[in-house]
């Protein structure tokens, strides 16, 4: 995930185009959906972010890698078999 819902948080000037909506709670609802699908995936799945996206991973995601030599933080999540709980930003 590279910052997927960002431009829902963007001026007019700077969005792509407006073939979907956006606003802050289409952000808002994008991000709560990418929880719960974070949140319902099996152990051993993997995530990679950059730029993160935007919400809060579940504790039981462990960071794998990371690199930090790309202009931002590139990591890899692997989810573990512990219990649901939440991780902050």
């Amino acid at each position: 995930m590279y910052n997927p819902f960002g431009e829902n948080l963007f001026g007019l000037e700077d969005r792509l185009d407006d073939d979907v909506e956006l606003c802050g709670a289409r952000y808002l609802r994008d991000v709560a959906a990418v929880e719960r699908l974070l949140r319902d995936a099996p152990a051993g799945t993997f995530l990679l972010t950059y730029n993160g996206f935007g919400g809060d991973l579940p504790a039981d995601y462990r960071e794998v890698r990371v690199d930090r030599e790309l202009p931002s933080v590139l990591r890899m999540w692997r989810k573990s078999d512990r219990a649901n709980s939440i991780r902050s930003r």
